[in-house]
């Protein structure tokens, strides 16, 4: 009976070691649960900075093809300015007159200083000085217009007439 009893015990022992065992196999395994869970969310948390940084990237891409297109026709819009400013003959004096004069901060200076005196006022230019846009000068797109002055063909002379009576309820005239 001893020995029943010292099984017995020993049996009961073994048991307890084996709930203590399965116990802390579960606690384990609870613990690996847990910390798959904050992994996931922390592998879901990179792939969304993951996506936010792609988005930028690709606003980034499309603001900077936006740049070098706005960039591209600034430029042209410069070499169609530069052509359309090198279609004006500026007297050689006047030229110097202007280049030689100091700007002013905020003011421009490159018009011609019997021009400036004539803005805004019902004076005419003086007596040879005549102000004729110069002809337009073909230059390749890049290329800049020569310095020197184009010749250009007087104006044709206008007929002075006397306009045409408007009948009454006719809006057209004739000039």
């Amino acid at each position: 009976m001893d020995s029943g009893t010292r099984q017995v015990a020993e049996a009961g022992q073994a048991m307890s070691d084996l709930v203590g065992q399965v116990q802390r196999v579960n606690d384990l395994i609870s613990e690996i649960s847990a910390a798959t869970h904050e992994q996931t969310s922390g592998i879901s948390q990179v792939s969304d900075a993951v996506s936010q940084l792609d988005q930028v990237t690709q606003q980034n891409a499309a603001l900077v093809e936006e740049s070098a297109a706005a960039a591209g026709s600034l430029s042209q819009q410069a070499r169609s300015l530069v052509q359309v400013v090198g279609a004006f003959r500026v007297n050689e004096s006047d030229a110097a007159r202007a280049s030689a004069a100091p700007s002013t901060a905020g003011r421009s200076n490159l018009a011609p200083p019997a021009h400036n005196a004539l803005v805004g006022s019902s004076r005419s230019l003086p007596t040879g000085l005549k102000a004729q846009p110069a002809a337009r000068p073909q230059t390749a797109i890049g290329s800049t217009p020569s310095a020197s002055p184009v010749a250009m063909p007087a104006p044709a002379a206008v007929s002075p007439k006397a306009a045409a009576p408007v009948a009454a309820g006719d809006d057209w005239e004739t000039f």
